[in-house]
């Protein structure tokens, strides 16, 4: 596990998972949200964009999270460990608001989200953290499984 690429839809936790192996295994992390986007939520040309990806992945060792279908292939044919996490609907739906939520608040100080919801919001927040456990995750990456040796 020296190049790894993360997928998921939005708000399955590819940012935390991405944190976690990087730690685990020394590995510098890509969030290719951040790569895309600039400062005002512009996009990158789509040549820019595949050109540092092409750049990333000739790295000896790298963690990269994101899906951007139109560079998949460039950190597929270079990756030697593909996690594709596959949350179910009605947690990705918490998880995408609070991240929202807190992406929002960091990028605009002046118009951030608050956190009280009401109605049905708040009972599907409810809802989903009965089912997809604790909003907050344990801090330390220790907690993730260690990855078995290879042969």
């Amino acid at each position: 596990m020296r190049r790894i690429a993360i997928i998921g839809c939005g708000g399955s936790g590819k940012t935390t998972v991405g944190r976690r192996i990087a730690a685990l295994v020394d590995a510098p992390l890509t969030h290719l949200d951040a790569v895309y986007y600039d400062a005002d939520w512009n996009p990158l040309p789509p040549e820019e964009f595949a050109a540092i990806q092409e750049k990333l992945v000739a790295e000896p060792q790298w963690v990269i999270d994101g899906n951007f279908a139109s560079t998949l292939h460039i950190r597929l044919a270079n990756a030697d460990t593909v996690i594709f996490l596959d949350i179910p609907r009605s947690c990705v739906c918490g998880a995408f608001s609070s991240a929202a939520c807190a992406t929002a608040a960091a990028s605009t100080p002046n118009r951030g989200c608050t956190t009280a919801s009401t109605g049905a919001s708040s009972a599907t927040s409810s809802a989903t953290d009965a089912r997809c456990g604790p909003k907050s995750a344990p801090s330390s990456p220790s907690t993730l499984p260690t990855p078995a040796s290879s042969p």
